[in-house]
């Protein structure tokens, strides 16, 4: 018995979930596993998600600050799922200061789907995938569906930024797939 127990558990395919976030009409309180239950802030929707997981955003939503998302290893983060939430084209990430960038993803496996990336006119970066000094090689991240634009800053921020960072520019950024994704607006 012992043998089938363990025969079962290996073949079973790796447990996930989904996790829902809106920025109004939630609340952290909520476990975040339906739009019934959802949270309101992207930290506690990461305390919530791990590897093989999907946070699902409300294409209605917009989320301000600086760095407003840095993704998580093995996370699937959709903007763009109407069909679950019934309104809105692409959840937004809205710039409201300085930062190097409004979304970063420095790890592997990694999908973002359908997010709009407002750099809002602000001395602001986009959407950045990079390796870090502290982090390593990353590879097998999809962009997909994606609009980024409006960075008037005078310091050439990118809108769009591919590869290593700081002393790591020698570090592989490697199986990266961007689809359907527009960049308009910023000076690189």
């Amino acid at each position: 018995i012992f043998l089938i127990v363990v025969f079962l558990f290996l073949s079973c395919p790796a447990w996930s979930a989904t996790y829902y976030v809106c920025s109004s009409g939630c609340n952290d309180e909520n476990d975040g596993t339906s739009t019934g239950q959802c949270v309101a802030s992207i930290t506690r929707a990461h305390a919530l998600a791990g590897s093989n997981d999907t946070v699902n955003f409300c294409p209605a939503g917009t989320w301000t600050g600086t760095l407003i998302l840095t993704a998580e290893a093995g996370v699937t983060y959709i903007g763009d799922d109407s069909s679950t939430w019934g309104s809105g084209t692409r959840a937004k990430l809205q710039a409201t200061g300085t930062t190097a960038q409004v979304a970063l993803i420095s790890v592997s496996t990694v999908t973002f789907k359908g997010f709009e990336i407002d750099m809002n006119s602000q001395d602001a970066g986009g959407l950045y995938i990079k390796s870090t000094d502290a982090g390593g090689n990353i590879s097998n991240i999809t962009v997909d569906n994606c609009e980024i634009h409006g960075s008037a800053a005078a310091n050439w921020a990118y809108g769009l930024y591919v590869g290593g960072w700081g002393t790591s520019y020698s570090r592989d950024v490697s199986n990266v797939t961007i689809k359907n994704t527009s960049v308009n607006d910023t000076q690189h």
